[in-house]
């Protein structure tokens, strides 16, 4: 059953995620990187496709 609040929220979530990217020439050789951190956005997303989870402390742990 489709639910609008959770429809919402999500959609905030990710306008919020999409906002936080930049893309600068001089920074990082010009890749999209997250706002004000100099991480490219390819990074993140190998971490995660190698295992990297969201967890306490430094924003995430390696499963084992």
């Amino acid at each position: 059953m489709f639910q609008w609040s959770n429809h919402r929220r999500r959609r905030s979530v990710e306008m919020n995620l999409v906002e936080r990217i930049t893309v600068n020439p001089r920074q990082c050789g010009g890749r999209p990187c997250v706002r004000s951190m100099r991480i490219r956005v390819t990074d993140v997303l190998d971490l995660l496709a190698s295992g990297l989870t969201r967890g306490p402390g430094a924003g995430g742990a390696a499963r084992s």
